[in-house]
């Protein structure tokens, strides 16, 4: 007798095993059996895929970005997640780096419900062991420690993660979308440009992007014009109109401001909001003293910057 006759029950089964209690070595194999069951079932015709806006359809997916071990600040983000209702979330990497809570982050990516995620520049290191490409002086004077926090099964978790996501008209990668590699170039005031001219010639209309730990949203307009709208409340897609948008960083923000940043994609509405939300940077700052760790870790933490 069929166990599910319906989508919404076939969702129900997926989500009972995505929930289940595992040990952190095992969410990875969790994951892909939580996969694995979300696709055959529904490839045995329980149900149709809702239209847009019904049923249990992405509508509200949360863009993070730049973790960097930094576990207070991931969990202040999820919680005002579930507070604006988000259903989904799209991950843009660099789990790990600089923060001292590195195995906490990967687990708590990794069990994430619902989540796309991608590969970042220190995930591929740490994943890897690699450090001598892509990293500044002060990302390799932890590298070290990072990678030994790790378990085997949380770095494969790590170095496999795909190079970008994508779907109709949207694009999201770690570094720029214009770099073949995805997570090594930057998207910043002179390189905005020839990015956004990229993935217009590519039907790309909205792009995610990280990296840089800034938030902001870069703009192609509907004249073929080129523009940096700042961090306004709501961008709005429209047609003939190209963004690219940069969540900011959640566990390691450079643009000034201290509280972790993050960005809510409204599918429905084809709207993206930007948001800040505070976390106890202090405790953070004094878990690296402990670990004696670089103080200029902390010291930028307290400086966003």
């Amino acid at each position: 007798m069929p166990i599910c006759r319906s989508r919404e029950r076939c969702e129900e089964l997926v989500s009972c095993v995505a929930d289940h209690p595992v040990a952190g070595q095992f969410s990875r194999r969790r994951g892909a059996l939580r996969d694995g069951l979300r696709a055959v079932l529904l490839a045995r015709g329980a149900g149709r895929k809702p239209a847009s806006g019904s049923g249990r359809a992405h509508q509200h997916t949360a863009v993070i970005a730049d973790v960097h071990g930094n576990a207070p600040a991931l969990e202040a983000v999820l919680a005002e997640c579930a507070r604006l209702s988000v259903d989904s979330y799209l991950f843009l990497g660099d789990a790990v780096g600089y923060g001292p809570k590195p195995r906490e982050c990967v687990q708590r990516l990794a069990e994430l419900r619902r989540a796309q995620c991608i590969r970042g520049n220190h995930d591929h290191a740490m994943g890897s062991g690699v450090f001598d490409t892509g990293m500044n002086r002060l990302a390799r004077s932890c590298a070290g420690w990072t990678h030994e926090q790790l378990s085997r099964e949380e770095r494969e978790w790590l170095v496999t993660l795909p190079l970008d996501a994508g779907g109709d008209g949207w694009l999201a990668v770690h570094g720029a979308p214009k770099d073949p590699r995805r997570f090594f170039a930057y998207v910043y005031e002179l390189t905005f440009e020839e990015n956004l001219e990229h993935i217009a010639r590519n039907n790309v209309q909205l792009c995610f992007c990280g990296h840089t730990h800034v938030q902001f949203v870069h703009e192609r307009t509907l004249a073929g014009g080129y523009r940096k709208t700042g961090t306004p409340e709501h961008s709005k897609l429209e047609r003939g109109r190209t963004l690219l948008i940069n969540p900011g960083s959640v566990g390691q923000p450079r643009d000034g401001d201290v509280r972790a940043a993050f960005a809510v994609w409204h599918r429905e509405q084809e709207s993206v909001s930007l948001h800040r939300v505070p976390y106890a940077v202090e405790l953070v700052v004094e878990s690296l003293r402990e670990l004696n760790l670089p103080h200029e870790l902390g010291e930028r933490l307290l400086r966003g910057a």
